[in-house]
């Protein structure tokens, strides 16, 4: 099992924008790194514990299945008021 966390960037930014940016700039974005151990382990199937709105989790699901990832399921991560994590704001 891997855990990996702020992808969202990615998602946005799509496959081909996020590899050309991370062979342009030399960096590793946490979706390129996983990417990497997913290939290393042979993962074809994961499951997305999700803290984003609807729009990203379409803009997530598009993302690993252009990388050959099946996403067998998503689990909606929420605050008991119904609020999202990623509205969260530091106090």
């Amino acid at each position: 099992m891997i855990g990996f966390a702020c992808t969202g960037t990615s998602y946005l930014l799509g496959v081909e924008a996020e590899t050309e940016l991370c062979a342009r700039q030399r960096v590793v974005t946490s979706t390129f790194a996983t990417r990497a151990a997913f290939a290393v382990l042979q993962m074809k199937r994961i499951v997305l514990v999700n803290p984003y709105p609807a729009e990203l989790v379409a803009l997530a699901l598009a993302y690993w299945d252009a990388v050959g990832i099946e996403v067998a399921g998503v689990v909606d991560v929420q605050r008991a008021d119904g609020a999202s994590p990623s509205h969260l704001r530091p106090r």
